[in-house]
């Protein structure tokens, strides 16, 4: 199953989306936002399943997914943390679109970030992977002069059970392509998302909604004014696993 959000209100509006990006259909009837449903998952993750089985089969009402109308899936998290310690993140920080540019553009990192359900105190890394709801991509950018970062989000977020070939070993390991300007390279991740997110709940529980990131930073200098960034990953027949993103560095005068 894959979702996203709209841009609508203080927390978007969710959609499920089909499998090859091309169309979406509403799904705020069955529950109105991301974080709603992250709340109350097994309440609505079954109905939202048939939704997106009716969708692949023509069988409801749906409209063309056009990536960049796509709207940050959760516009606001209770914590973000990053594998890598690469960047600070802070409650509340500023959780962005897929084609927002970037403003105050800073020390960065590329990576898959997991939306959690609850994570009891003392998980093991299988229980911990067991409570990631949705997976997406995630371009995290230091605020330059401020404590935290701002944080990029691809369009679609997508649950573990439609990552199959990502699967080796019962870890998740997603091979991604990072495009700065004309230059594309591979980004390998550590298939541990399971042992970092057991890490994080050693001490205390998570909350649903906390965002764990594994990711690598970004190589070479800073993005500067005019430079643009691509990420993205796809499956083994070519084809966009959670949309791209993109983005335009745009200092203001």
């Amino acid at each position: 199953m894959k979702l996203a959000s709209l841009p609508q209100g203080r927390d978007g509006r969710l959609i499920v989306v089909s499998d090859d990006l091309a169309w979406y259909a509403d799904a705020d009837h069955v529950v109105p936002t991301m974080q709603r449903l992250l709340d109350e998952w097994h309440r609505h993750a079954d109905l939202l399943e048939s939704l997106s089985i009716e969708l692949a089969h023509g069988a409801i009402p749906r409209k063309r997914f056009h990536e960049r109308e796509a709207a940050a899936p959760l516009p606001r998290t209770f914590h973000w943390t990053d594998s890598a310690d690469a960047l600070r993140h802070q409650p509340g920080d500023g959780l962005m679109g897929a084609r927002d540019p970037l403003r105050r553009p800073g020390a960065s990192a590329v990576g898959l970030v997991a939306m959690t359900a609850d994570v009891p105190q003392g998980a093991s890394a299988a229980e911990a992977l067991g409570r990631v709801r949705l997976v997406g991509l995630a371009h995290a950018v230091a605020v330059q002069s401020a404590p935290g970062a701002t944080g990029h989000f691809s369009p679609v977020f997508v649950t573990p059970s439609a990552l199959a070939e990502a699967w080796v070993d019962g870890a998740l390991a997603v091979p991604l392509k990072v495009t700065r300007g004309s230059h594309t390279q591979d980004v390998i991740l550590p298939p541990t998302l399971g042992d970092t997110i057991a890490g994080l709940a050693a001490e205390r529980a998570l909350a649903a909604g906390t965002l764990v990131s594994l990711s690598a930073p970004l190589p070479g200098d800073p993005l500067g004014p005019g430079e643009t960034l691509r990420v993205e990953a796809r499956n083994s027949a070519g084809r966009s696993l959670f949309g791209a993103i993109e983005q335009a560095v745009r200092v203001p005068a």
